[in-house]
C-alpha cells in the first residue's frame, strides 16, 4: 500500500532491504542448521601461561559457562596477558555464550587487553560471519612468536611508540570496541 502511495521515496528502500534479506538469509540458515542442540555437560578449563590465559570450551557455549569465562578474564586481567578462549570442543555456541564471549571481550579491552579464539572451525566460522561477529574477534595462532596475533597478510611485525600520544591506545580500543 505505502509502495503505491510513494513508489519514488519506497522503490530503492524496499529494493534495498530485500537484496539485503536475500545475501544474509541463506547463510543464516545454514548456521542455524548447522548448531544442533547439545544436550551433554559444559565446562571451562583455564591454563595460565606467562604470554597467556588460555580457557578450554567443552560442550555447549552458552549461559552456563559465562561465570567460568569471568572468572579466567579477570585472571587475565590481573596478571596483565592476553586471554584466549579455545572453541574447538564445541558443540554449540548459543546467543548467550556470544553475549558472554562479548562481555569478556569489552572487559578485557577495558583493561587494555584483547581477547583470541583459537580452534575455530568452519560450522563456528559460518556462525560468526552469520551473527555478523567475526570482526570482533582475533583468531589466536600457537605458533606464533611471542603470543603475537595472526594477521593474514602481515609478514613483518610492526612496533609503535605510544610515548608521545597517551591518546593512541584508548582511540584504538574505542574503533574496535
Amino acid at each position: 500500500m505505502r509502495l503505491v502511495q510513494e513508489p519514488q521515496r519506497l522503490w530503492p528502500r524496499y529494493l534495498r532491504d530485500f537484496l539485503g534479506l536475500a545475501r544474509q538469509l541463506p547463510l543464516t540458515l545454514l548456521a542455524g542448521w548447522l548448531q544442533r542442540p547439545y544436550l551433554g555437560s559444559s565446562h571451562v578449563a583455564s591454563v595460565m601461561t606467562p604470554r597467556a590465559m588460555h580457557a578450554y570450551v567443552h560442550g555447549r557455549l552458552g549461559s552456563g559457562v559465562a561465570q567460568a569465562l569471568q572468572e579466567a578474564s579477570a585472571a587475565s586481567i590481573a596478571n596483565g596477558v592476553v586471554m584466549v578462549v579455545h572453541i574447538a570442543g564445541v558443540r554449540q555456541i548459543t546467543a548467550a555464550g556470544l553475549g558472554a564471549l562479548m562481555g569478556v571481550r569489552r572487559q578485557l579491552l577495558d583493561g587494555g587487553l584483547a581477547l583470541s579464539l583459537a580452534g575455530l572451525q568452519l560450522r563456528h566460522r559460518i556462525l560468526l560471519h552469520a551473527w555478523c561477529a567475526n570482526p570482533l574477534f582475533d583468531e589466536w595462532d600457537s605458533s606464533a612468536d611471542y603470543g603475537r596475533f595472526v594477521v593474514k597478510g602481515l609478514e613483518t611485525t610492526a612496533r609503535m611508540d605510544l610515548r608521545g600520544e597517551p591518546e593512541a591506545v584508548p582511540a584504538q580500543t574505542r574503533l574496535r570496541g
